[in-house]
């Protein structure tokens, strides 16, 4: 999936580097260097944004769960970014590219 640069002008600097990360990660696909940022700063930057979410195990896992009409609109079910999971390095440009999505859907991000 290749994006424009992401637009958000209402996040702090900090949050605008996390989703940059986050849009390089899900361009540079699973053999990319890019690193996924972490489970804690998407969550920071999620909360300043208001989209509803849920950190368990001390910041290892985050959930999304759109509502059914958001999950037609952005095609993203269930979003759920395990760290602990065997294979999280290998599909994470996959739930970094599905958060891309669901943030430009929600109108959060352009």
């Amino acid at each position: 999936m290749k994006t424009k640069k992401i637009k958000s002008e209402n996040l702090k600097s900090s949050y605008k580097k996390t989703l940059e990360k986050l849009r390089i990660k899900a361009e540079a696909g699973a053999f990319g260097k890019a690193r996924i940022p972490s489970i804690a700063s998407l969550s920071k930057m999620l909360t300043e944004m208001g989209v509803v979410h849920t950190c368990f195990g001390s910041k290892k896992r985050l959930v999304i769960k759109p509502s059914i009409e958001m999950a037609e609109k952005s095609k993203v079910n269930y979003i759920d970014f395990d760290s602990s999971e065997t294979y999280y390095s290998a599909n994470n440009d996959i739930y970094a590219m599905e958060l891309v999505q669901y943030l430009i859907a929600l109108g959060k991000i352009k």
